[in-house]
């Protein structure tokens, strides 16, 4: 039985069918694009723009029009992706007489490339300027890049003329992506007030102020593609009962990335134990705020990746992967240079595991510093906390696994000796006597520090923090105020 809902990837056009809830949005788009030669389609982070386009609006406008879509803009300069599309058009509305489309999608991957961008604005100007009304430009961008389409309006002066914001689901919207689907398919049932209960454990605040209004459509296809696996294979109902034996959003989300990454085995679907040790130290710099996503290169991510990233097993990881890997870790990164091979490639294997899990996004053929690279971000907000989760628990994982190899080779190398040593010089009795004084007296020795570890924010604070205070107070100089003061010259 087909699954209707297709998890954190976007829909694509032969799934259209299934894709509910932005048939208002469709319409508004396609008018405004109609009566502007050039419409610009913003949105936030994870609302749902790439399926809204790939699978309705593209599919739409071609029932009708010649249509080119462009998404990514890496590999050539892109005023040459734009002219070749704009000569594609100019054949096809020459031979049918018929408005053109030019969609370019994900616009603000141009202005991520340190490249002169005249010629770009020039092309756009040689169309939208000269007052044809044969060839429409669609452009969308991410709503966080929209202030640097303010360099655009130097060269076209109703550059915000036709601005359309797709905005988030609202709560009809969102029962009907939910409902509709499974009517659709027909073999899976969802019980009443199912629907209220997912759209309130979905809500999710944010860093662009849309708070609880807010549920992000990926994480939505994820949880709803898992109930119907489930319910599929018991009853073929969605239920009150099923949902809390799953444990609710949450836990269907955490259960989705912990499957890739809670075993180590030779499986493709998981991280290897190195992969998922490098993954845990990522996870930091995979986002700069709350809900705010980092675009990244493996090679940016090496620069500002440390050893301490990395966690307690971090050391032997790294040295697992040559000296010039863990030297570079374990350097302060003011004074770093090249990064070496081995870690960047560790680190790009890493990533592209990542994508194919559905974990990132990743974009091709971008020039970051003269050079190639591939941009990563994750692929829903969402996730981020949920990552952040499992590098913490990955961490207390490892270090309780440290702790008890430790313990053991504690007892196995200097307890069993002595007890046994002591039990053929001296009988059992004193040996057992023995073995109770290394237990209390280490159980003891476990509790001081507990003790002490206790006590030290509050001794700190009143002997230690004033000293410090102190200390930071003065007159900072420089080496060459130093030197002069000293009277050393040069």
């Amino acid at each position: 039985m087909m699954n209707p809902f297709v998890g954190l990837r976007p829909f694509r056009e032969e799934e259209r069918h299934l894709f509910m809830g932005r048939e208002l949005a469709i319409d508004y788009v396609e008018t405004k694009s109609a009566l502007n030669p050039l419409t610009l389609l913003f949105a936030r982070s994870g609302i749902g723009k790439s399926s809204f386009l790939t699978t309705r609006l593209i599919p739409d406008l071609r029932s009708q029009h010649p249509i080119v879509y462009v998404n990514e803009w890496g590999g050539r300069r892109p005023e040459e992706i734009v002219h070749e599309g704009l000569d594609r058009l100019g054949s096809a509305q020459r031979q049918l007489g018929k408005t053109v489309y030019l969609v370019l999608d994900q616009f603000e991957d141009v202005f991520k490339q340190d490249v002169d961008r005249r010629a770009l604005w020039d092309a756009f100007c040689s169309t939208v300027n000269s007052g044809q009304t044969e060839t429409h430009f669609i452009v969308t961008m991410r709503e966080e890049w929209l202030g640097a389409w303010e360099e655009v309006e130097q060269y076209i002066p109703n550059a915000y003329g036709s601005m359309v914001r797709l905005a988030p689901l609202t709560q009809k919207e969102l029962r009907r992506a939910i409902v509709r689907p499974i009517e659709i398919v027909g073999t899976v049932q969802i019980e009443e007030g199912m629907v209220d209960i997912l759209l309130a454990d979905l809500r999710q605040q944010n860093a662009y102020g849309l708070g609880e209004s807010f549920v992000e459509p990926g994480l939505l296809q994820l949880v709803c593609q898992r109930l119907w696996d489930e319910a599929a294979k018991s009853g073929g109902r969605i239920d009150q009962t099923l949902y809390n034996r799953l444990g609710g959003v949450n836990a269907i989300i955490r259960d989705f990335v912990w499957r890739h990454l809670r075993s180590d085995s030779q499986s493709k679907d998981v991280f290897k134990a190195d992969q998922r040790v490098l993954w845990a130290g990522l996870v930091r710099h995979l986002s700069v705020a709350q809900g705010v996503k980092a675009t990244v290169t493996p090679e940016m991510l090496s620069r500002k990746l440390l050893m301490r990233d990395l966690g307690m097993a971090g050391p032997a990881v790294a040295a697992g992967k040559g000296f010039s890997v863990r030297t570079y870790l374990n350097t302060p990164i003011e004074k770093r240079g090249a990064s070496p091979d081995h870690l960047t490639n560790w680190i790009s294997e890493t990533l592209e595991l990542g994508h194919s899990f559905g974990f990132l996004k990743r974009q091709e053929g971008y020039k970051v510093n003269n050079s190639n690279a591939r941009l990563y971000e994750l692929s829903h907000d969402g996730l981020d906390n949920i990552f952040r989760s499992f590098s913490l628990e990955f961490e207390k994982w490892v270090v309780k696994r440290i702790y008890i190899l430790w313990s053991f080779l504690f007892v196995a190398l200097f307890v069993l000796p002595w007890f046994l040593s002591t039990a053929l010089n001296e009988g059992i009795g004193p040996a057992l006597v023995l073995l109770v004084s290394i237990i209390l007296g280490f159980a003891l020795y476990l509790l001081i520090i507990w003790i002490l570890t206790i006590l030290y924010p509050y001794v700190a604070a009143v002997i230690y923090y004033p000293i410090v205070r102190w200390l930071v107070r003065g007159s900072v100089h420089s080496a060459e105020q130093v030197r002069r003061i000293s009277g050393t010259g040069n």
